[in-house]
């Protein structure tokens, strides 16, 4: 639920308060810390829950996903440092493995795996059925 940043560090705050069900109310900050300066600051996310935290070195984007549990079709949010511009993915269904790989970004599901390319916000979504897989937990690549 962190991620360092050079000498930044950056910090999901996933829930403040308390609904009226008792639930916890929705956070919707990135906390961040300078270690130099040790200034707190924050970005604040469009979607609620922020649960968590990776960062794209090459892209320098902290890429943010969101529980499930309160949040509706597995959403990610992407967050450029340079611009705090902000971009949210829905992929219908939470995730059991996240990793970065020659460019692309693979959420590992039950039964698919969905590829997404940031630069032209694209997913491809394949069916691991046809493979026996029926239960999916682990992502694994070859460098």
């Amino acid at each position: 639920r962190m991620v360092n940043v050079g000498h930044k560090l950056y910090i999901v705050e996933s829930s403040r308060g308390l609904r009226d069900d008792g639930e916890p109310g929705p956070g919707n900050t990135i906390v961040t810390y300078d270690i130099e300066s040790r200034e707190l600051g924050q970005i604040k996310v469009d979607t609620p829950y922020p649960h968590d935290i990776f960062y794209d070195e090459e892209r320098n984007l902290l890429v943010i996903y969101h529980y499930t549990l309160y949040v509706e079709d597995a959403k990610w949010t992407f967050v450029n440092l340079d611009d705090n511009s902000q971009r949210t993915i829905s992929l219908a269904e939470g995730f059991a493995s996240f990793t970065q790989h020659n460019g692309d970004y693979y959420f590992l599901l039950k039964d698919k795996l969905v590829r997404y390319n940031y630069d032209n916000d694209k997913k491809t979504e394949y069916d691991l059925r046809p493979y026996g897989i029926e239960s999916a937990s682990v992502l694994v690549f070859e460098k």
